[in-house]
């Protein structure tokens, strides 16, 4: 099949490529194997004709022909799970085809059948849309994770991780939580941890290690232990985690499993701050409030604080009150350790309030303007990271 596979690649290519410009059709070869009821062409000349720019209706028609024709069939074969996966995908987003969420599913559930992970972790999310107690959907869907998960989905993994952390779908149990993430851990640290770098996930690649340092540092289905704790928040460190950067920070100024060091505390915070860790921001903005580790500096301070309350001093300075508005992408608000992050979140946000207000209420306008430069210069930075998906590949012209 790999022979073939290949051996088809390559006739289209040499067909494209070499004969372009004398008005044949340039996938003539792959229709006459489709035609011959080969999975493997008709996956292939599916997505060679929905690779045209603009495909007609026409075009999009015949494509999912062939898509059927290729997945409507038994066996397990890759070109049959693909294609099948490819309808489901399909028919849940209505590209190409009208939205059927009930085709989805059918599609989905042939494909997961055929061992496709993305088709179970698919079926899963849609059971467990439902929030509240256990149902028979729910039911499902931990079934299917737990699928995904036996075939090596470390999406899957982390997901019952986090389920089991959290009760609700399955009951509360911090043990079979911890087997979990240690199993999708290594494999999820393999990538960047910080959210605007590909691939996408739907957790935060370092989100094991941070509930197991977590775990660890607290006694959570396990005995307490600052040493396993700081070498998981370690290796989410090395990945850029915010959150284990402000738990290294919170270990090395308390001593805790540590010994205490007031310039390593400061330096995890900033690496923190930097990514926009609410209650980082906060720790920095009290060091340089009292020149605890560094030379006070009152309008850099007043940066930190407003940071981390995410206000602009015109409207601290003027009101002395300040609305709560946070962005859907703050990554202590959003990604999971729902509990704790909640608390350093609603914690911080208080206190930054607190001393931002009483700030801007005292500095003169040079520190204020000193303040306002330095928290633009943050924003530019920070929200002109990286995080551009990788480029499409380029549609096939028409002819």
């Amino acid at each position: 099949m790999l022979r073939l596979s290949l051996s088809l690649t390559c006739l289209v290519l040499s067909v494209t490529v070499g004969h372009a410009d004398d008005g044949a059709d340039p996938l003539q070869a792959l229709r006459n194997a489709a035609g011959k009821n080969d999975p493997e062409a008709q996956y292939s000349l599916a997505i060679e004709i929905l690779r045209y720019c603009q495909p007609s209706k026409e075009q999009q028609d015949e494509a999912i022909r062939w898509l059927r024709a290729a997945a409507d069939r038994p066996g397990s074969s890759q070109p049959v799970a693909k294609a099948q996966l490819r309808l489901a995908r399909f028919f849940d987003a209505g590209t190409y085809t009208g939205k059927d969420i009930d085709e989805a599913l059918r599609w989905y559930r042939r494909a997961a059948d055929n061992l496709v992970v993305e088709a179970m972790v698919r079926l899963a999310e849609v059971h467990l849309a439902r929030k509240g107690a256990p149902s028979p959907d729910s039911a499902e869907g931990v079934q299917w994770l737990q699928k995904a998960a036996h075939v090596g989905s470390p999406e899957a993994e982390t997901w019952l991780g986090v389920l089991y952390a959290h009760g609700g779908a399955v009951p509360r149990d911090y043990a079979e939580s911890r087997k979990w993430f240690l199993r999708s851990a290594p494999t999820m640290l393999n990538w960047s941890c910080w959210p605007n770098n590909w691939p996408r996930r739907r957790f935060g690649n370092c989100l094991p290690a941070e509930y197991l340092g977590t775990f660890f540092a607290e006694g959570l289905g396990t005995p307490q232990n600052d040493d396993a704790a700081r070498l998981w928040f370690e290796a989410a460190s090395r990945n850029y985690s915010p959150y284990s950067d402000y738990s290294l920070g919170i270990m090395y100024e308390r001593g805790k499993g540590v010994p205490a060091d007031i310039a390593k505390a400061l330096a995890y915070y900033r690496a923190s701050a930097q990514r926009n860790f609410r209650a980082a921001q906060y720790r920095l903005g009290l060091a340089y409030l009292h020149g605890d580790g560094v030379p006070a500096d009152q309008a850099e301070a007043l940066k930190w604080f407003s940071l981390a309350i995410e206000q602009r001093l015109t409207t601290i300075s003027q009101s002395g009150l300040v609305g709560r508005k946070r962005r859907d992408s703050n990554i202590e608000s959003n990604r999971g350790l729902s509990g704790r992050r909640g608390e350093l979140d609603e914690a911080a946000y208080e206190d930054a309030l607190a001393e931002a207000v009483e700030l801007a209420r005292t500095l003169d306008p040079q520190e204020l303007a000193k303040a306002d430069a330095s928290i633009r210069a943050f924003e530019l930075r920070y929200f002109a990271g990286p995080g551009h998906p990788p480029p499409a590949p380029p549609c096939r012209p028409q002819r």
